[in-house]
C-alpha cells in the first residue's frame, strides 16, 4: 500500500515539473513577454510538444504500474477455503482459511451428486488461518464452500473425494444465496472455531 502511494506522488511530481518546468526554461531562454507572433506561438508549441508528449507516456506508465500493483495485493490477499477430513478420535471434515484475507459471508452445502445442493448453511466469517470443525450426520460425496472476500470478489471452493478445487468468480451456492441454515439448524453441525 506504501508503494502505490509513493508511485502517485512521483506521478504528480513529475507532472508537475514536465508542466511548469518547460514553460519556465522557454521564458528564461527567450524572454519573458508574451509576443503577438503566429511564429513565436508555433515555436513556443514545438517546443512544448516534447515535454507534453513524455507527460502523457509518463502518465499512462504511472496508471498501468499503479493498476498492476493493485491486482498484485488484490490477489495476495484472496482468502482460500479448502475442506480437510480429519481422524482423530472421532472423524469430522474442517473447513479453513488457509489463503491470506478474511472470508466473509460463507455459505456452506453438501451433496451426493453435483449441482444439486442440500440447502446450505451460512458460516458467517474466518480470518486468515480460522477453521470450522464440521460434523456431518449422514454420508455425502461433495462438500462447497461459496464466499467472498472484503473486496467483494466471489470464491468457491469444492471438495470432492478428499480433493479440494477453488474457482474463482463463481458463486456456485447463488441460488440459495437468500434461504441457508443457520449454524446447528441443518445437517451441519458447526463446532468451536479453533
Amino acid at each position: 500500500m506504501k508503494s502505490n502511494i509513493w508511485v502517485l506522488r512521483l506521478g504528480v511530481i513529475l507532472v508537475f515539473l514536465m508542466i511548469i518546468g518547460p514553460i519556465m526554461a522557454y521564458r528564461s531562454q527567450f524572454g519573458g513577454v508574451f509576443s503577438n507572433g503566429r511564429e513565436v506561438w508555433g515555436q513556443f508549441g514545438d517546443f512544448l510538444n516534447v515535454f507534453v508528449s513524455n507527460l502523457v507516456f509518463i502518465s499512462i506508465l504511472t496508471y498501468f504500474i499503479y493498476s498492476n500493483q493493485q491486482k498484485d495485493e488484490n490477489e495476495r490477499n484472496k482468502p482460500v477455503l479448502i475442506f480437510k477430513l480429519i481422524k482423530v478420535k472421532e472423524v469430522y471434515w474442517e473447513l479453513q482459511n488457509v489463503g491470506k484475507g478474511p472470508a466473509i459471508n460463507i455459505l456452506m452445502s453438501k451433496s451426493k451428486i453435483i449441482d444439486q445442493w442440500d440447502k446450505p448453511t451460512i458460516v458467517y466469517a474466518l480470518k486468515e488461518g480460522d477453521s470450522f470443525r464440521v460434523l456431518i450426520s449422514d454420508e455425502i460425496t461433495l462438500l462447497s464452500a461459496s464466499y467472498q472476500d472484503n473486496l467483494g470478489n466471489v470464491f468457491s471452493s469444492i471438495c470432492k473425494n478428499g480433493i479440494t478445487e477453488f474457482v474463482r468468480n463463481i458463486d456456485i451456492l447463488e441460488s440459495n444465496r437468500n434461504d441457508f441454515n443457520k449454524p446447528g439448524d441443518g445437517d451441519f453441525i458447526l463446532a468451536d472455531v479453533w
